[in-house]
């Protein structure tokens, strides 16, 4: 079926599409800081509950940390979101 838009329609549907263009371009941008924020929070996870190259985890911060983890049920949403995490923090 053809559509035969007059001038005014189009133009609306233009302004449409490039305000469309505009909020998926914004939703990107909001996805990308989440992931780096979460790969940031991750990394201090994984080096409270490892430690680092300067220092050795400590027992009482595991204990709480693995704690919190187990009732806010952490693990398995991690476990499912797995494949979304930057790689370096994943390992």
């Amino acid at each position: 079926m053809l559509y035969d838009l007059s001038v005014r329609q189009s133009a609306s549907l233009s302004v449409s599409l490039s305000l469309l263009g505009g909020v998926c371009c914004l939703v990107h941008v909001f996805v990308l800081q989440a992931a780096e924020e979460v790969s940031a929070q991750l990394a201090t996870l994984k080096s409270m509950l490892c430690g680092s190259g300067e220092t050795e985890p400590q027992s009482e911060v595991t204990a709480q940390l693995a704690q919190e983890i187990y009732n806010h049920n952490l693990l398995e949403q991690l476990i499912t979101d797995l494949a979304k995490i930057d790689f370096e923090v994943s390992q």
